[in-house]
């Protein structure tokens, strides 16, 4: 559990950082006369007034902060995946080890049948090599 919440927090906090001195690197820019977005966009109107800048250069750094979360989340759900896939095989293996297998019993009738097919399907496949 520790591992699969430190792994994603701490893509997170990373990715925010980068965000953050991402978006505060324009007002470190030469260019002090004019006003620069952090991403160079066309916008249907002038940003030149204060507030529209403002609201304008709010909503590009809360778009890109929403895309670093939902870009993390789906890149750490293929790995939170594998780690619950892994537990549960887990469980299954202990659950499956306090089963006592008696010949007469379903489970070995069941487990016989199995073997048994996977055999006579490599049989086939290694006739036809």
């Amino acid at each position: 559990m520790a591992k699969t919440f430190l792994l994603p927090f701490l893509f997170l906090t990373f990715a925010h950082l980068t965000i953050g001195q991402w978006a505060i690197s324009v007002f470190f820019d030469d260019k002090h006369d004019k006003l620069r977005l952090p991403i160079s966009a066309w916008y249907p109107f002038s940003y030149e007034n204060p507030w529209v800048y403002s609201i304008v250069y709010i909503y590009q750094v809360y778009g890109i902060s929403m895309s670093a979360v939902v870009n993390s989340a789906t890149d750490t759900f293929a790995s939170s995946m594998i780690f619950h896939l892994d537990s549960q095989i887990k469980r299954l293996g202990i659950q499956l080890s306090k089963v006592k297998l008696f010949k007469s019993s379903l489970y070995y009738i069941i487990y016989k049948i199995i073997m048994n097919y996977f055999r006579l399907d490599m049989k086939k496949t290694m006739t036809k090599i």
